[in-house]
């Protein structure tokens, strides 16, 4: 029942992003660019509490760091996605990106590969912990490095 409720839970999200970003590019195409910024906002905050609920919860109902990791994690990758996609196909007339954007997406890809480290390195370094504690537990000898 349960895995029957997430994957309900989990297409919603899917519709919710793809009617996001179809009305983000009609806004932005017929209307106005501003569309763009509300459209990729709101993806990432769908994207981020969707992973929230979708990940596993601790016993007592708090949120793991685990579940945060990989929340953060793929709401920056798919924004970054986006960003990149937009910019790519809605440039001025020139076909030139402006200086700004080229700033903001050199500065934003740092970011990006900044967490991506991050989420691997903290996953590698709880791991190793968790099996040091249980190592620990059961009594066996463990290295001190």
């Amino acid at each position: 029942m349960l895995q029957r409720k997430k994957v309900r839970i989990m297409l919603l999200i899917v519709l919710l992003v793809f009617v996001i970003l179809i009305g983000g590019l009609i806004g932005a195409y017929y209307i106005s660019r501003v569309f763009l910024s509300g459209m990729t906002a709101a993806i990432s905050i769908v994207v981020f509490f969707g992973f929230l609920i979708m990940s596993p919860s601790l016993e007592d109902g708090s949120i793991s760091d685990k579940s945060m990791r990989l929340a953060i994690t793929a709401s920056f990758i798919l924004t970054f996605l986006i960003l990149t996609g937009t910019t790519a196909y809605f440039q001025p007339k020139t076909g030139e990106l402006q200086e700004l954007t080229s700033l903001f997406l050199t500065s934003f890809t740092t970011i990006v590969g900044v967490v991506i480290a991050f989420y691997f390195g903290a996953s590698a370094y709880t791991e190793r912990q968790d099996k040091k504690r249980q190592a620990e537990v059961d009594g066996k000898v463990t290295d001190p490095n």
